[in-house]
């Protein structure tokens, strides 16, 4: 709202001298010079009065394109100059457009005037109207949608979201807290002028993309093929990998044998979109090798084992070395600490004799059944340099193994920790795998 203040000083023709000789008479009156119909405004009157005298009242009244400001003076003052002077400011309403004619009256207490002037004022229409643009009236949840103002002659800027309000720029940016239906209006104010405008926006929800991982990077084992997956209920797809379009990939399944930075772009039938990243790292592994010793298998090292007879796990074989109890083709299934394994290449084994020294005396076990500790006693009639005695269970788990020397002719093994039932008991030697049938209880 503009103030309007020019002084403009209106000399009088006509003096009124009172009874007590003193002159009253209105000096000058100042209005502003243009007001529009949404001004207020503001008129200073500046005069005379009698001595000891003050201005008592002030009234307005205003009809139309008339207004009348009315001063009456009494006793009262306490100014010292013989003719004292006065300066009124009174505020006035916005004048309606057109020509107006301001009065101003000073008269005394009975009512009497004492001086009059008036003057005319030409208030033009402001001709203020709101009015904005939106780009669109459909806008997806979390979406920023612009609004430019096409109002004339505004100040002064209100915008509310469901009577709400939210922004006093002359255009902001609007993005809807919640979905649903929502009235934008703009208020334009100038002065005490005001007009508004509305218009409807429906805010559509927003799917979350998500890959299926719960963590920023996914790591796959070389040569295997892992699968991407984004949350349903989208109608495109769009997939890259280090920015590259991957073409005719467009489901919500992709899969992946290679390592980088995965985007998946979604859209639905509203026009929402959203989209995800997940970083893939490829984790190289080194095919695992097997050291032969007769029928003693090794490993190269790794984080556990697996060991295969004819491409068929074998049960418990799962430490790095492996006593072959059976002629075939041996391959071990190494895994590193990521999980990933690798698989070598086969080694043939073949046994050339096994006998059941039971019979022979060359192997004696006791007491039977054993029941903490199984004693053995053994004759190695030739110099063999590797010998190997190994308990098995019936499914071909090893339970206890140890390598022996030419000084080890005799000894025990701790059973029991182990189930009741029967066992192996094999020793492997440099030319021929023995075994015999122990029972623990």
């Amino acid at each position: 709202m503009q103030q309007f203040r020019v002084f403009v000083l209106i000399s009088f023709s006509m003096f009124l001298f009172l009874p007590s000789h003193a002159q009253q008479i209105l000096q000058s009156v100042t209005t502003p010079l243009s007001p529009t119909e949404c001004d207020s405004v503001q008129v200073t009157v500046q005069g005379q009065l009698p001595q000891n005298n003050e201005i008592k009242k002030r009234q307005i009244q205003q009809s139309g394109n008339s207004t009348e400001i009315i001063l009456t003076y009494g006793a009262g003052s306490t100014s010292p100059l013989p003719v004292p002077t006065f300066l009124e400011t009174i505020n006035l309403a916005p004048l309606p457009a057109g020509q107006n004619q301001i009065s101003v009256i000073l008269q005394d207490g009975n009512g009497i005037n004492a001086d009059n002037t008036s003057r005319s004022i030409q208030v033009p229409p402001l001709n203020l109207t709101s009015g904005f643009t939106l780009p669109r009236d459909t806008i997806c949840e979390q979406t920023t949608l612009p609004i430019t103002d096409t109002s004339s002659n505004a100040d002064q800027y209100i915008w509310q979201d469901n009577g709400m309000n939210f922004d006093t720029v002359a255009s902001p940016a609007y993005q809807a807290a919640d979905t649903g239906k929502h009235n934008i209006q703009q208020i334009v104010v100038n002065g005490v002028c005001k007009d508004t405008m509305a218009k409807r926006v429906e805010v559509l929800t927003k799917p979350v993309a998500e890959l299926g991982t719960n963590t920023d990077t996914l790591q796959i084992c070389e040569n295997d093929v892992d699968t991407l997956a984004i949350n349903d209920g989208y109608d495109q797809y769009k997939w890259q990998r280090n920015g590259s379009v991957l073409t005719g990939q467009n489901s919500a399944r992709l899969p992946v044998s290679d390592g980088g930075l995965y985007q998946v772009n979604t859209r639905i039938a509203n026009g929402c979109t959203d989209s995800d990243s997940l970083f893939v790292e490829k984790i190289t592994t080194t095919t695992p090798s097997i050291t032969k010793t007769d029928s003693v298998l090794s490993s190269s090292p790794a984080t556990s084992y697996q060991w295969l007879r004819d491409d068929n796990p074998i049960t418990g074989a799962t430490n790095s070395e492996y006593i072959a109890q059976q002629s075939g083709a041996y391959r071990v299934v190494t895994f590193a600490q990521s999980g990933c394994s690798d698989t070598s290449a086969p080694t043939t084994v073949v046994l050339t004799s096994i006998r059941d020294l039971q019979s022979d005396k060359k192997l004696v076990t006791y007491p039977s059944p054993a029941q903490e500790m199984l004693h053995y006693k053994l004759e190695i009639i030739d110099q063999q340099q590797n010998v190997f005695l190994s308990l098995h269970d019936l499914n071909g788990r090893t339970v206890r193994e140890q390598r022996l020397t030419l000084s080890s002719q005799k000894g025990t093994i701790e059973v029991d920790a182990l189930a009741n039932g029967l066992y192996l008991l094999q020793l492997q030697t440099d030319k021929a795998t023995i075994t015999k049938k122990v029972v623990i209880e």
